[in-house]
């Protein structure tokens, strides 16, 4: 399991388009600073992808016990079940396990700081990790 993850990336792109999807489908109220804030009822992408794996039989607790609810990242088995190498993905700019560059941006950046809608963000993960490209390769051999 990666706590700390920053390993090497294995993008499952069929658990990337869950998220996407959940991103997209108006159910989740955007809010920041923490995966979920139970007052507002409103998530973050982090919460968003967290609450997702949850709901495909992913543990929800990271060390210690702590539920993804209260952390402002995911779990590492949510990172692994993603397969983004990050406990907080990097959705612009180069990805390296051993840093993060000052030009990348990463999903909770995006999220609290940059102030990107969800759909924004699926926008970005759909590019980071060529998703859209492979449902065009999926529907040609179709």
């Amino acid at each position: 399991m990666c706590e700390n993850c920053n390993q090497p990336e294995n993008p499952n792109k069929e658990n990337l388009r869950k998220w996407v999807e959940a991103l997209r489908s108006g159910k989740y109220v955007q809010g920041t600073g923490t995966n979920y804030n139970a007052k507002s009822d409103t998530y973050c992408c982090l919460g968003v992808a967290c609450h997702v794996a949850e709901e495909n039989g992913v543990d929800p607790t990271g060390p210690g016990g702590i539920h993804w609810r209260s952390r402002g990242a995911l779990t590492g088995q949510v990172a692994e079940w993603l397969g983004v190498g990050r406990t907080d993905p990097i959705l612009v700019g180069a990805y390296n396990p051993e840093e993060v560059f000052d030009d990348s941006r990463t999903a909770s950046r995006v999220n609290d700081t940059d102030g990107m809608s969800f759909a924004e963000i699926a926008d970005l993960i759909e590019k980071r990790y060529n998703l859209k490209d492979d449902d065009a390769l999926e529907n040609a051999a179709s």
